[in-house]
């Protein structure tokens, strides 16, 4: 009864430890939510402003064109003024002109946001003229100012939350500033704070939301694309990786630096400690071949016990040479697998090579090639079949 109440107590402990640590895992990502939208890093940036861009674009050409064709509301409204109002409404999309060139031309976001903030005061500033021209325009167009506070939403939503919530604030802040100078006396800012201010926080509580969801989103999709390039046993890079990678590298550098390993008699291994203990043992290798490398090189596993580094700093024969004889050390050590001492060997094959040499492919194949030249002369160390570069 004893053991049977004990087996109890621990299952239950047990279970609470791992509602504990679903709920710490809950909070963690709520927490890393919080973070990308008030605090985002430069890439989560940087992606938000490129996937938005376009239809950012597309509505302040809309915006643009739309806010011409109100100068219809000024003359329904007075047709005397109105034929005062003709070219301030046609300034509307001149005034887009340089936040629309800004995301076409791809600039930086920086600059695009001083681009979208110039656009929406020169719009403000339009519309506080075409006011004082209609008759009663300062009652009547009161209520167009939310046009622009929840203009944001629509037209910068490429900029990141803080990014917008500024604009929102710039938006309310400037016809305030304006009636602080005495310059538009007709200008009720009384009624205007008490319209705009509530409109305003509810825009920014509306890019707020809408930041969330896409960081929501952003993380579900960054973490697909980590798994679709992780291998699932080891957590490197898997073939899909490295071969995007490697192609990446020979691209920027003109050079590729490519080592390929393979443990020795692995089968042998597999067959006297089972398939889990080598799975135990391909982790280890794993972790061992990172501790190996060097700031910018990427490992991987290409699969079974076949594993791959691409070079990714400075590439000669002097340093690919090095981290061979760090690796082959390190695998030499022993491996404690279920409590027993296990010493294995590895072949590694290095090639060096320009890219005008061959396509990756056939780069990998000539280290692959090199790592069974050392597999066919006894196993146990590396070879290179490298073009050789100043070292």
């Amino acid at each position: 009864m004893n053991i049977t109440h004990e087996c109890k107590g621990c299952g239950a402990m047990g279970e609470m430890r791992g509602r504990l640590s679903e709920i710490s895992n809950v909070k963690a990502r709520w927490h890393g939510l919080l973070i990308s939208v008030l605090r985002p890093s430069r890439d989560f940036a940087a992606r938000h402003y490129d996937e938005h861009r376009f239809n950012c674009l597309i509505m302040t050409l809309v915006t643009g064109v739309a806010g011409t064709s109100l100068w219809t509301w000024d003359f329904t409204h007075d047709p005397v003024g109105a034929a005062n109002t003709v070219w301030l409404r046609l300034a509307t999309l001149p005034i887009a002109l340089p936040y629309i060139a800004a995301l076409w031309l791809r600039l930086d976001r920086r600059l695009a946001l001083v681009a979208a903030l110039v656009m929406f005061l020169g719009w403000e500033a339009c519309f506080f003229v075409i006011m004082g021209r209609i008759e009663g325009g300062f009652v009547y167009g009161l209520a167009g100012f939310m046009y622009f506070v929840f203009m944001p939403l629509l037209a910068t939503r490429c900029f990141t939350f803080a990014s917008n919530a500024l604009l929102v604030f710039a938006i309310v802040a400037f016809p305030e500033v304006i009636a602080m100078t005495g310059a538009v006396p007709l200008f009720a800012a009384d009624k205007y704070a008490a319209l705009l201010v509530p409109a305003g926080n509810m825009s920014i509580i509306a890019a707020f939301i809408m930041a969330w969801l896409y960081g929501a989103n952003d993380a579900f999709r960054q973490k697909l694309e980590l798994e679709a390039a992780t291998d699932a046993l080891t957590g490197l890079s898997n073939r899909r990786r490295f071969r995007q990678r490697l192609e990446e590298v020979a691209r920027l550098q003109g050079m590729v630096g490519l080592l390929t390993l393979d443990l020795d008699h692995f089968k042998q291994v597999n067959d006297t400690i089972g398939h889990f203990g080598g799975d135990e043992l391909l982790i280890q290798v794993a972790q061992r071949l990172q501790a190996c490398v060097r700031t910018g090189d990427e490992v991987a596993r290409l699969g079974g016990d076949e594993f791959a580094v691409i070079l990714g700093g400075e590439i000669n024969e002097r340093e690919a040479r090095l981290v061979a004889e760090r690796m082959l050390a390190a695998l030499e050590r022993p491996f404690s697998i279920s409590g027993e001492n296990l010493t294995i060997s590895a072949s590694i094959g290095v090639s060096i090579r320009p890219t005008h040499d061959g396509t990756v492919t056939q780069i990998y194949e000539i280290a692959d090639a090199a790592m069974y030249a050392v597999k066919a002369k006894g196993r146990r160390g590396y070879g290179f079949d490298a073009v050789k570069t100043a070292v």
